[in-house]
């Protein structure tokens, strides 16, 4: 009776630290806990958080590189920095594919600043399609990933059942898995919004070129 009574309280505390950890860890990275059966998990959601961290601030600052080099906000739309480079360039440049990027080609001479924008644009363009890449696969990747990431409270659980005592040296585990989860179970919307966020910026790019293009087709 005592046991059942233990294991009942265990399973509140348990439930407790990974709820409240999930809403205060919007902004958690995924860790390892040091334990293989759980770390396979959470070592495939690294892999998965890490890519899309990078594309984030890959896209982000092609766009700031962009502004900057025509002298703009570095949280500007693409739309401003277009506009000067469309009225300025006056038909001096061509939108075209190199290596599967749309790119532009200076045809005559350039102002300076204008040069460097359309430069800044093409590595915005690459930076852009690599993203793309890295990251088209990841909803589908990151969703399959939440049911076997669902599993591990109630696995975790199992395993302190069978030595409770071990509940009060594995405070650190239980809220790392809290965290953890929460991170999981934002990534497919996550990446889902980049890759919207990315495409809706390409297709403003290459419209104002009047540039037929879209990813993978």
């Amino acid at each position: 009776m005592r046991m059942t009574k233990v294991l009942a309280l265990l399973s509140i505390l348990c439930l407790g630290f990974f709820s409240t950890t999930a809403e205060a860890g919007k902004k958690a990275t995924v860790k390892t806990i040091g334990v293989q059966s759980f770390d396979q998990v959470f070592r495939k959601a690294k892999q998965i958080d890490n890519k899309l961290t990078k594309a984030e601030r890959q896209t982000k600052r092609a766009r700031a590189n962009f502004n900057d080099a025509l002298g703009l906000k570095k949280k500007s739309t693409y739309q401003a920095g277009l506009a000067e480079i469309v009225q300025k360039a006056q038909g001096k440049v061509r939108m075209a594919l190199q290596g599967g990027v749309p790119s532009l080609t200076i045809q005559e001479a350039l102002p300076t600043r204008i040069k460097k924008g359309v430069d800044a644009l093409n590595a915005s363009c690459k930076a852009n399609v690599n993203a793309l890449k890295t990251v088209i696969e990841l909803p589908a990747d990151s969703q399959a990933l939440i049911q076997r990431a669902q599993q591990l409270p109630q696995r975790f659980k199992n395993e302190v059942a069978n030595n409770p005592v071990k509940i009060l040296t594995s405070i650190r585990e239980i809220r790392t898995i809290g965290s953890n989860i929460k991170v999981i179970k934002n990534m497919p919307a996550r990446a889902r919004n980049l890759i919207k966020h990315i495409k809706e910026d390409m297709k403003k790019i290459v419209n104002a070129f009047n540039f037929n293009w879209r990813f993978g087709g």
